[in-house]
This record gives C-alpha cells, sequence and structure tokens, in this order.
C-alpha cells in the first residue's frame, strides 16, 4: 500500500451511503508512522465521536476524504500528516494553513504527478511531508533546514541549505523539470530577482513553475489600508527573524507585478488565478463569506500562478 491511502475493505454497501451494520476493515498505511487497523461499524460518525486518540482524528479526515471511485490522495496525505503533528503537539500553524495545503497538493499533483520536484522554501517542510506522501519526489532547499530537523528525520525527506537571496541553488542547469515556490516570494527581503533567476536556471527548457503568494489588493488589505492600517504589522514581521529563524512579509505583490517580475525573469504565466482558503467561525466568518462570494475573485487573498520557462536564466550574480 503505498501514497498514505486510506482503504476501505467491505462486503456491505458503499461507505458513504451503506446502511448496513457489518464490521468493516479501515487502514492506513505506516508512510508518516501512523498504521492502524481497526474495525468499525457503517456510520464513522459513531466511530469518531467514540474516540478520543488524535490519531483516529486524523483517520477520520481521511475516511471523509474517500470518493466513490477511489482514495483522494492528496486528503488522505493532509489528514495523516495532521494526526501526526496532533500526536506531536505541533499542529497549530499546521491548522492555519491545512486548506492551502490541500490546494497546493492538487496543483502539483495536476501537473507534476508522481514526478520529480524542487521545493524552493521548505519550512515548515509540511507540504514537502505531504507531496512526498502523495509519491513526488521531492527536494527541497530552505535557508536553515535543522529548524525542522525533528519532522525531516521522522518522513526520511530530502531538504538542503541553501540562502537563496544570496547563493546558487546547489543543482546543474536544467536539473529539474518541475519547482514550486509556494508562499515564500512574500518573505525575500534581499534579492528576490537572484531568486528567480536561478529557480530559471535549474530548471530545464518549457519547464513549470508553480507559484503562490499573498495578493497585495485582498479584500482584506484594502478594508486595512481604508481604516488608516498598515497591511502588516511591522513589528511583528521583523520579530520572525528571531522568533522562527526568517523573515515575515516584506513586500506582497499585485497581479501585475508577478507578470513582470517573472516576463523579467524568463517565465510566461501561463494562468493566474486568486484564491481564500480559510474563514473563521461566527458572523465574521459569514461577513466574510458573503463579501467574497460578491466581489470579483481579483480581492481574493492569494495568487496562484503557472509558469513556464520560455527564455534562459539572466543568470544574475548574487550582491555578495
Amino acid at each position: 500500500m503505498e501514497l498514505g491511502a486510506a482503504i476501505a475493505l467491505s462486503t456491505a454497501k458503499s461507505f458513504t451511503t451503506g446502511r448496513s451494520r457489518t464490521p468493516r476493515l479501515f487502514v492506513t498505511t505506516p508512510t508518516l508512522g501512523l498504521a492502524r487497523v481497526r474495525f468499525f461499524e457503517d456510520n464513522p460518525r459513531r466511530v469518531y465521536n467514540q474516540s478520543t486518540s488524535a490519531s483516529d482524528k486524523g483517520m477520520r479526515r481521511s475516511m471523509k476524504a474517500k470518493r466513490t471511485n477511489g482514495i483522494d490522495v492528496p486528503g488522505a496525505a493532509v489528514g495523516e500528516l495532521e494526526a501526526f503533528l496532533m500526536e506531536s503537539g505541533t499542529v497549530g500553524d499546521f491548522m492555519a494553513h491545512r486548506a492551502r495545503y490541500l490546494s497546493d497538493a492538487r496543483l502539483v499533483l495536476k501537473h507534476v504527478g508522481p514526478g520529480v520536484l524542487l521545493e524552493v522554501g521548505s519550512a515548515p517542510c509540511h507540504m514537502t511531508a505531504i507531496l512526498t506522501t502523495c509519491g513526488v519526489q521531492v527536494t527541497g532547499v530552505d535557508l536553515d533546514p535543522e529548524r525542522c530537523r525533528w519532522l525531516i528525520e521522522r518522513h526520511g525527506l530530502d531538504v538542503r541549505p541553501c540562502d537563496i537571496e544570496r547563493r546558487p541553488l546547489p543543482f546543474a542547469e536544467g536539473a529539474f523539470r518541475h519547482v514550486l515556490f509556494a508562499e515564500t516570494l512574500e518573505h525575500l527581503r534581499v534579492d528576490p530577482l537572484f531568486a528567480l533567476s536561478e529557480i530559471n536556471r535549474v530548471l530545464e527548457q518549457g519547464g513549470t513553475l508553480l507559484l503562490t503568494t499573498p495578493n497585495f489588493y485582498s479584500a482584506q488589505n484594502i478594508a486595512r489600508f481604508l481604516l488608516g492600517r498598515g497591511i502588516t504589522d511591522a513589528y511583528e514581521e521583523f520579530s520572525k527573524l528571531r522568533r522562527i529563524g526568517h523573515m515575515g512579509h516584506v513586500r506582497e505583490y499585485t497581479a501585475r507585478e508577478l507578470h513582470r517580475l517573472l516576463r523579467a525573469s524568463g517565465f510566461e504565466v501561463v494562468s493566474l488565478t486568486f484564491k481564500h482558503y480559510n474563514y473563521r467561525g461566527g458572523r465574521r466568518g459569514m461577513a466574510a463569506r458573503l463579501a467574497f462570494a460578491i466581489l470579483p475573485r481579483r480581492f481574493r487573498s492569494y495568487q496562484v500562478v503557472v509558469a513556464r520557462k520560455v527564455t534562459s536564466s539572466p543568470l544574475l550574480a548574487p550582491l555578495d
């Protein structure tokens, strides 16, 4: 069994619609150290409510991800990692980004499949683990992989040290067909053009860059501006240098700026879409859902770019 898949075995009716009381067997693979075998009756909610363990909650998410024509592999992988992080007591940051992780994993599988991928900016290595579970051959680079050593060792991840704004990527020209550059551009404070130049260099001609980053013109950013607030909290973002080891959001970009940056770095934008992932509960969450349903998509919180390498890298030199 591979790819962190969850498999329901039964001679009774469909898992989602059956009414039989026949016990079934639910299995998760040990890809992320979460192997479980247990019998349960047809009502998965009853099993979930009777369970208090973090692992069972993660399995519940995997059960919900099961589809009529097979397993939702990204959903199962996200659920397994969530369960492991809950057991280790480090799930908080993961939950804040869970919906985005799932969306990004589906984007990668759509364009890469079980192929080879370079992930630029891996920490906290959640996406690295999810994609590895999905069967993607991921090589990651990060400013300081040691801060994620426990997760890297636990899941056998390949993450290499590199300051992508000051040092060349440690790979030959054209070494990769696909690069994931997710939620990293906005953190770069020295030379993002050099980072993009290096990404181009290690991509083969016609290779794919998958880039995600916050949207400068999101509805919440505009609201903050109208209320006289900054787009980000400068103290909070700079304090992350000492607290988590890298800069917070230095600069968020407009869609037009992304087009210009990528074009100057030898890429052609194939598609640029806008998304919003997380909604709060209560009235504020309901108001946000209503606002995003009414407003044009360009005011959503995140930009998702698929770009293709069309010209050679400008081969920029690092500044120091």
